[in-house]
């Protein structure tokens, strides 16, 4: 009967991703979004439909599955880019939030100091799957703020472990006869040492032991082997977290961790990702079909008047921490929208929280309401954060002049360029990622005269150093583009990824130089027609590219002749 319930639970689990998912679709809204709002409602008005047992069962799978590839995603790489906002920064967020959160708990809803910690700590930590996911299908997780913004959620990940290990300290003190301050102290010192043996010992592991344990199954050469290898080591260390007290989602996010920087990640990523995605999906309607809407309802006041104030503080808290390290004012606000939500480590602390008496009942529907409520908000406000940029500038502008003087002024002003652009007929580049960087390479060997847009300091500067004209702003502001010398350039190349600045690019160059010839990027077929019709000469897409450059050298290798193959080629690019 057990496994009827289970399979039961997953047919209906399953059926309500589907339907609200492809609802979410149609609507142009984040599938995540219709995952957690289907769950809530079939939690609400068809509770006949699932049972609690099999439902946490699968829960459990699909946490400790999504944790593993949320571990195997991480790179260190990245966050060396950034080190210092990603680092310091994560830290401070985490801190300064939890802090203020804590406090008011404790003043004004007269919580327990210990419950009102946890709480704080459970709700400044952020969703890494929904950002990831939103940057990946957007293409924009190498822009400067979605680096920023993966790095950051990720040392939110990472910053489980002291929790894990300390929280128990303080809770095991408070309810001690013997407590005083002193005792208190030796334990969190004792408890900071075995944080640190244990990030030590899972050093070890990455370097010394998993690399050589893959490479041995790697070489048995059997996909069936090799999977069952992977799941060994997640079951493991699963084992191995529950037996230092902490959950087994964190052996498998550790598990991932110590994958993500080894040889075969990659292989291991691409068989674990499809029973990934159903499990996280799983975990998303799971994560709704445990929303209690009588608890909403009661205490509807208080849940969005506390989700409101998560909002706002990880919004304010992170755009401070952000204008701190100098960044442009665009990407203070596209990376302080994006930590909005509360993540899906939330949930683990909560369901830990009440298995060992942290939380009560009242406490722990009132985290995982909020963090529902955040996981419906965020997907929205991230999709719009790229229009309502602007659109939150300018009333800004209109409403408080002072404030934007202090805000946008100060910190977009051009710290680095205060010279004339000496030539005309000049190349304007929009944007010095991936592509940019390529861009003005080839112009400097073909001694074409450019300069660069871009609202990354570090890249200004090292350009600058380098003799390159380039300007510090958002490549989208009409103004930083009249400061390019547009009017008197003879092409712009819009090499930043994301739509609507490329649409405000095309618009704003237009209207400086109807004459102007502009070059797009674009990584979706959609968009093709609305560039073009937006005054845009070409649009190049970089994965199409890339197949017929790989097409070409395929042929070449058949020996098919050098006309024949532009012919193929040109057949394919005529008919995209």
């Amino acid at each position: 009967m057990q496994d009827f319930n289970l399979l039961r639970d997953l047919l209906v689990i399953l059926i309500t991703a589907f339907v609200f998912g492809l609802l979410a679709k149609r609507l142009k809204q984040p599938p995540i979004t219709g995952y957690v709002i289907g769950g809530a409602l079939i939690s609400t008005f068809g509770t006949k439909l699932a049972a609690p047992v099999s439902t946490t069962t699968l829960i459990d799978f699909g946490v400790i599955l999504l944790m593993f590839t949320l571990g195997i995603e991480f790179s260190f790489r990245r966050i060396l880019r950034v080190k210092e906002v990603i680092f310091w920064g994560g830290i401070v967020q985490i801190a300064v939030f939890s802090l203020i959160l804590s406090g008011l708990f404790i003043v004004f809803l007269n919580f327990l100091p210990y419950q009102s910690i946890y709480l704080a700590l459970a709700l400044s930590l952020s969703s890494t799957a929904i950002v990831a996911k939103l940057l990946f299908d957007r293409g924009e997780i190498d822009t400067l703020y979605g680096e920023i913004l993966t790095g950051w959620l990720l040392i939110q990940d990472l910053a489980v472990i002291p929790i894990w290990v300390v929280m128990p300290v303080i809770w095991n003190n408070l309810h001690s006869a013997s407590f005083s301050l002193s005792t208190i102290l030796t334990s969190l010192a004792l408890a900071l040492l075995k944080t640190g043996a244990i990030l030590y010992f899972l050093y070890w592991l990455g370097k010394k032991v998993v690399p050589s344990y893959l490479n041995k199954i790697a070489k048995i050469n059997s996909r069936e082997l090799f999977l069952i290898g992977v799941v060994l080591l997640i079951s493991f260390l699963g084992i191995a977290a529950s037996s230092l007290g902490l959950s087994p989602a964190i052996g498998a996010f550790v598990a991932g961790l110590l994958i993500s920087e080894t040889s075969q990640n990659h292989a291991i990523f691409a068989e674990i990702r499809p029973i990934r995605d159903i499990l996280s999906i799983i975990f998303f309607v799971s994560l709704g079909l445990l929303f209690n809407l009588h608890f909403l309802l009661l205490n509807f006041g208080l849940i969005v008047g506390l989700t409101i104030l998560v909002v706002i503080l990880k919004l304010l808290i992170s755009a401070l921490i952000m204008i701190y390290f100098g960044f442009h004012s665009k990407t203070v606000f596209l990376t302080s929208v994006g930590i909005i939500s509360v993540g899906e480590f939330a949930f683990v602390l909560a369901r830990v929280g009440v298995d060992r008496g942290y939380l009560d009942a009242s406490s722990y529907n009132l985290l995982l309401s909020i963090t529902v409520l955040t996981m419906i908000i965020a997907p929205w406000a991230i999709s719009l954060s790229a229009n309502s940029y602007p659109v939150v500038k300018n009333f800004v502008h209109k409403f408080s002049p002072l404030l934007y003087e202090k805000f946008f002024t100060k910190i977009d002003q051009n710290k680095n360029f205060d010279e004339e652009l000496p030539f005309t007929d000049h190349v304007v580049i929009c944007g010095h990622g991936r592509v940019g960087k390529h861009i003005s390479q080839i112009l400097e060997l073909a001694k074409i005269p450019y300069v660069v847009i871009d609202f990354n300091q570090k890249v200004i500067s090292d350009l600058k150093k380098h003799a390159v004209f380039a300007i510090y702003g958002d490549p989208s502001d009409l103004d930083v583009l009249n400061f390019a010398k547009v009017d008197f350039a003879k092409v712009v190349v819009v090499a930043v990824p994301d739509r609507h600045s490329q649409e405000m690019i095309i618009q704003n160059s237009l209207t400086l130089n109807r004459n102007i010839v502009i070059i797009c990027r674009s990584h979706f077929d959609e968009d093709r027609e609305r560039l073009y019709a937006l005054g845009a000469q070409a649009i190049v897409q970089p994965e199409f590219e890339a197949a017929l450059h790989i097409s070409g050298v395929l042929l070449n290798v058949y020996k098919f002749p050098r006309e024949e193959i532009f012919e193929f080629l040109n057949k394919i690019r005529k008919s995209a």
